[in-house]
C-alpha cells in the first residue's frame, strides 16, 4: 500500500565537504502510517535521512549513528475515552547536537 505524507522545509543547509549533497531540516505530517514510510519516501525522492544505513544508498549514514528522525509531536484517539492524546517531546540530545552543528557550519559558509 502507498504511504501519504505532507512535509515542510524548515531550514536548508548548503553543500559542503561535510555534506556533499547539502541537507534540510523538515517537518513531516503522516497522513497514513506505513512501516519506514518517511525513510522510504525521502530516499525515493533522492533525499535520504542522515544516518539511514538501510535506505540512503550513500555514505550519509556516517554523519550520524542512526536515522536522524524524531517524533516531536504525536496525536491519537484515546482507546476507551472520547478524547485525543497529544504528546510533545523535544529533540534528543544527539539530534539537537547535529542540528546545532549544521546551523553553525551554515553560519560559517554564508560569510
Amino acid at each position: 500500500k502507498a504511504g501519504n505524507l505532507k512535509y515542510k522545509v524548515l531550514e536548508k543547509f548548503p553543500v559542503s565537504d561535510f555534506l556533499p549533497d547539502g541537507a534540510s531540516l523538515i517537518e513531516v505530517e503522516l497522513i497514513t502510517g506505513r512501516h519506514h514510510q518517511i525513510r522510504c519516501q525521502f530516499a525515493h525522492l533522492k533525499h535520504p535521512l542522515l544516518g539511514d544505513r538501510k535506505y540512503s544508498g550513500k555514505k550519509v549514514y556516517s554523519l550520524f549513528e542512526r536515522p536522524a528522525l524524531h517524533a516531536n509531536f504525536l496525536s491519537f484517539p484515546h482507546p476507551t475515552k472520547d478524547e485525543r492524546i497529544e504528546i510533545k517531546c523535544e529533540h534528543p540530545g544527539n539530534l539537537q547536537k547535529l542540528i546545532d552543528s549544521l546551523k553553525k557550519r551554515k553560519g560559517r559558509s554564508s560569510k
